[in-house]
């Protein structure tokens, strides 16, 4: 009995040891390989972001493009323009899609699609965003930090680019799969992969920047972001797929389109259910995307109809779309004024502070609660934006983190506490619960590693994790300071050690600062950290401003900047300007009754991390410090002071040199292509032409010797037949010219065929060459002067030759071909042109 009970006991510990590992490798980042984009999109979401109007930009840009897939135009017959009869409205429409949705490729000489350009300019844009994500990653890997000048340029390319190209860059996928199933062309299934991989990849980027955009504490300006990431991402990736899919079904019978026309109404009629539980943050995101929505699945009705008549009626199915789209707009807002209303009279009734804890039940009950997720998230939201009188005393939090064991619920109740510094205890207790739930996605990991580096920012420097980071990095330290104490004892005579010294010092140096970064308000931390610059850094006067910072922490200064509590405000101003919280996050009213969970920031936060990070410190004050810090402190900073700023007098030469010599370079760079291009084209052109005219003469010649041999085969003079067609068995690729065990006059008429169209392929060149305003009179003077001599025979008489141009007698020699091949070889000897 007793060993069994040791059993069940090594057991559960060994169960609980598994559960604390996987724990923290959910808030260290470092569950997955997703995970370890994790870095980069906190401080992508933390940095500064671009203007909300561009914003706005993009999305309108998008809308207009989710609109305008609805009208499948490439499939419905209902925008024919007024050349084929329809209407003018409907040609700009056409301008409209053709702007928001497709990229017209250029036409080569044939009027065939030429997609080189397109495919460029897709190109460029994939290598932009992924090439600057890898480089920020493989940075941040070297280096432990991002290059925080390039983030505005991040947000640029992430969020507003990549939302932008993702439904032309579908439509153009879906254009090159319909070519290469009619005309398989290698170069146009070169360009079908890598576009299919372009899509992919940027879809799967941008689908991991939605999800992480809807669950970080956060909270974002663009006016797309929200609490739920499921419509989110569904109303931005619905619509390339559906655009792909359009294109895709022209492979197929035509009324198949329908099915797909049906099934996009269905994923409007899910998005515009949730929308009703409003997944984005401003309420006029929710009115403006739900008439979205109905004006698609309008758009889709209309499609289907005009499908089975003949009504070219695109530009009136537009303008109802858009009308019905306002109309539910409005009615939608409406009802959703209403709806919110009720729930923040039912969460903020009179007199809540004698309310029971079963009353409140109650009412928790009466708005459905306990019964749907999509209530209760609606619920947890407007109570947060009304801040409700049961929300704020956090009653809702609890009930709803109890009745809903969700990920989603449990992952939501601690994203809406992040918002609250003085609630750390409360949130520590559903953070550690959250942290014990299974199959967590990615979207819920990453809140949980943020959520974990924010508490690690808001309480005070005696933790383990703290603790654990200082031990690290004091044992580098005194590596480091073997490393210096070696170097002095035995000075090398190259330049390598010096490097490698830096380097590890630099390392070392990010090191320390991740960790001031992380826990600002650690006194330990900054008193080492101080002690490596001044041992191992020689960086007097920064070690100094630690020092000081230590000072200021022991006399009650806070250094933390608290960005969610920061972007909370920002987003909801009310909580300030009504009085229920203060500037430092604490709740105004339950401090006055002492009912606060933990306590506040200082007032003077901000300030006192401004004077010691970006200010100087007095000079008085700074050698006072020193002195008790180091010896001959005076001299050694006055030193470091003369040479901080000192450079090479040359650096600025060689600075303007190298900018010279890059300017000169891109200069005979291009001046050397454009000369090489025009060179090579020039070539490139003349033995095209050369081409055609060589094709001609050899299709032209085969199709006369067709002719000659199907002659001697019927007279049975031709005793060599048997062996060209056991030739023509071993050498296959005759059969491109002649089958000699065929009939040779069908082979007549295909080679003259071939002979017409180069021949016509070489007057074409040439016009285009002539029309460009080259000379090429002579060059082709043979062409249209009498120049050809022909000899004509009159049955057995040949007469004398008779000069013309080489077009018209090309002309008539493949007319007589074709007249002897359509005569019966039995009336040739009679043909007086035979």
């Amino acid at each position: 009995m007793k060993s069994t009970i040791e059993q069940s006991c090594l057991s559960r510990s060994s169960i609980d040891q598994v559960d604390s590992n996987a724990r923290k490798l959910v808030v260290s980042g470092k569950h997955s390989l997703f995970d370890r984009l994790f870095p980069f999109y906190d401080h992508f979401f933390q940095s500064s972001e671009l203007p909300v109007f561009v914003d706005y930009i993009g999305f309108a840009f998008f809308a207009l493009q989710f609109f305008f897939v609805s009208f499948w135009s490439s499939n419905a017959e209902i925008f024919v323009g007024k050349e084929d009869g329809g209407s003018q409205a409907n040609d700009v429409i056409n301008l409209l899609i053709q702007f928001f949705l497709h990229i017209t490729p250029k036409t080569d000489s044939k009027g065939n699609p030429n997609y080189l350009i397109t495919f460029i300019a897709f190109t460029a844009c994939f290598l932009l965003i992924v090439l600057f994500l890898v480089i920020e990653i493989t940075v941040y890997t070297v280096k432990r930090r991002f290059i925080d000048s390039l983030f505005y340029l991040a947000h640029f390319l992430i969020k507003f680019l990549n939302m932008i190209i993702l439904v032309p860059l579908a439509i153009f996928a879906g254009t090159l799969f319909v070519d290469v199933w009619n005309y398989p062309e290698a170069i146009n299934i070169m360009f079908l992969v890598l576009t299919v991989i372009y899509f992919a990849v940027l879809m799967v980027l941008f689908s991991i920047t939605i999800k992480l955009l809807c669950n970080t504490p956060f909270i974002p300006s663009a006016p797309y972001a929200g609490w739920n990431y499921m419509p989110v991402q569904w109303i931005f990736l619905s619509a390339p797929i559906f655009g792909f899919l359009e294109l895709f079904f022209h492979i197929l019978e035509s009324w198949t389109f329908l099915v797909l026309v049906v099934f996009h109404m269905i994923v409007v009629c899910l998005l515009s259910y949730w929308i009703i539980f409003l997944p984005f943050i401003p309420l006029h995101m929710n009115v403006f995307t739900y008439g979205l929505c109905v004006a698609s699945g309008i758009a889709d009705v209309f499609v289907i109809i005009s499908y089975f008549s003949s009504l070219h009626i695109g530009y009136i199915i537009c303008l109802i779309s858009i009308v019905l789209g306002i109309v539910a707009s409005v009615l939608f807002y409406i009802m959703q004024r209403r709806k919110i209303k009720r729930v923040r009279l039912n969460l903020s009734p009179e007199q809540s502070s004698s309310i029971s804890d079963s009353d409140k039940v109650e009412i928790f009950e009466s708005l459905g609660v306990h019964k749907s997720e999509n209530n209760a998230y609606f619920c947890m939201r407007v109570g947060l934006s009304e801040a409700s009188e049961l929300f704020i005393d956090w009653s809702l939090t609890k009930f709803i983190f109890t009745n809903h064991d969700s990920n989603r619920m449990s992952c939501l109740c601690v994203l809406f506490m992040t918002f609250f510094p003085s609630e750390s205890r409360l949130l520590n207790t559903l953070f550690t619960s959250a942290t014990r739930k299974r199959h967590l996605n990615l979207p819920h990991r990453f809140l949980l590693y943020q959520v974990n580096r924010i508490r690690s920012l808001r309480t005070s420097s005696s933790s383990n994790d703290a603790a654990e980071k200082l031990q690290s990095l004091i044992q580098t330290r005194h590596r480091i300071n073997d490393l210096i104490h070696d170097f002095w004892l035995t000075i090398p005579s190259s330049t390598l050690p010096f490097s490698k010294l830096y380097a590890t010092l630099s390392k070392s140096n990010v090191l320390w600062q991740e960790a001031i970064k992380d826990y600002p308000n650690s006194t330990r931390i900054a008193e080492e950290y101080s002690n490596f610059l001044i041992d191992c850094s020689t960086n007097f006067i920064e070690g100094i401003k630690m020092k000081r910072r230590v000072d200021l922490i022991d006399s009650g200064q806070n250094f933390s900047i608290d960005i969610s509590f920061k972007t909370f405000v920002r987003t909801y101003p009310n909580y300030i300007k009504k009085g229920i919280i203060g500037i430092r996050g604490n709740f105004i009213n339950k401090m006055a009754h002492g009912h606060g969970s933990s306590s506040g920031s200082s007032n003077s936060a901000d300030k006192s991390y401004s004077l010691t990070t970006n200010s100087e410190i007095d000079i008085e004050l700074e050698e006072q410090i020193g002195q008790t810090m180091f010896t001959f402190s005076r001299m050694r900073l006055a030193l470091q002071r003369a040479l901080i700023s000192r450079k090479s007098k040359y650096i600025k030469m060689m600075n303007l040199s190298i900018l010279i010599a890059f300017i000169v370079s891109a200069i005979c760079f291009i001046v050397s292509y454009i000369l090489l291009k025009g060179w090579f084209q020039n070539a490139q052109e003349s033995l095209t032409r050369q081409l055609y005219g060589s094709h001609a003469r050899f299709t032209a010649s085969i199709a006369t010797l067709c002719l000659a041999l199907q002659w001697g085969k019927h007279l049975g003079k031709f005793s060599m037949m048997e062996q060209l067609v056991y030739y023509d068995e071993i050498e296959t690729e005759w059969y491109d010219f002649i089958d000699f065990s065929g009939n040779l006059k069908e082979y007549n008429v295909l080679q003259s065929s071939k002979a017409r169209s180069y021949f016509g392929q070489l007057l074409t060149a040439v016009a285009n060459l002539a029309q460009s305003g080259v000379d090429v009179y002579l060059s082709s003077s043979v062409i249209i002067s009498r120049q050809v001599p022909t000899r004509f025979c009159d049955g057995d008489l040949a007469v004398d030759p008779v000069n013309g141009p080489l077009a018209s007698m090309f002309a008539y020699n493949g007319f007589m071909r074709s007249l002897t091949a359509a005569t019966p070889e039995s009336q040739w000897a009679n043909l007086s042109y035979f």
